[in-house]
């Protein structure tokens, strides 16, 4: 039932050419998968949605190429930067946003220079200016505010301001925490770091 195409003339390779072509062959889908999630910590809810796409893997390991955080980047990828690109109708491709801009964003958030809600509005103005997150980030005055008298300065401010609810905090109504908490970030310009803010009127309102 088998016999050999009488159009093709018999061809033989040897093993080092057989090898060269196969090193040659770009990394398979399931590989890259698998490599994503063992090497570069990804869930494979999300490796397999970088990978379902040509230049997102590209724009994905560019990012990490040049230093990125490959979770930080990949949650970016798939949350804020979907959104956009969905909500603009574009692709990777056609926006203006670069590897570069994703790497610098996680690594402004990551040494504490911006916090999460102002990477938020940070990565807005890359997205509509293809500016590059630390010239935002200066030129609008944008770093976190992490000196300790600072921060307390504000809350001081924010209790003095609220006492009402600093009385019902002290008798047993911890939740309205949240509003002081919302109220220092407002006097701070979103500025402050959260984590110091929750601390400092931990500490004030329990002495």
């Amino acid at each position: 039932r088998y016999f050999p195409c009488p159009d093709l003339a018999p061809m033989e390779f040897d093993p080092a050419t057989i090898e060269a072509d196969r090193a040659a062959l770009p990394e398979l889908p399931l590989a890259k998968l698998q490599r994503y999630q063992d090497s570069l910590g990804l869930s494979e809810y999300d490796a397999n949605l970088i990978i379902a796409d040509h230049v997102a893997t590209e724009f994905f390991e560019g990012a990490v190429r040049i230093g990125g955080d490959a979770k930080a980047v990949c949650n970016w990828m798939n949350s804020d930067f979907a959104m956009r690109l969905n909500d603009a109708g574009i692709g990777i491709a056609e926006s203006k946003i670069r590897p570069e801009h994703l790497v610098s964003l996680t690594q402004l958030v990551a040494d504490g220079t911006i916090n999460g809600k102002m990477a938020k509005q940070v990565f807005r103005e890359c997205f509509e200016t293809g500016a590059l997150p630390e010239r935002i980030v200066e030129e609008k005055g944008l770093r976190q505010i992490t000196d300790d008298s600072a921060v307390r300065d504000a809350v001081a401010k924010v209790l003095a301001a609220h006492g009402d609810v600093v009385e019902k905090y002290r008798s047993g109504q911890t939740n309205v925490a949240g509003f002081l908490v919302g109220q220092v970030m407002r006097e701070t310009g979103g500025r402050a770091n959260p984590q110091m803010v929750q601390q400092a009127l931990k500490e004030i309102l329990e002495s």
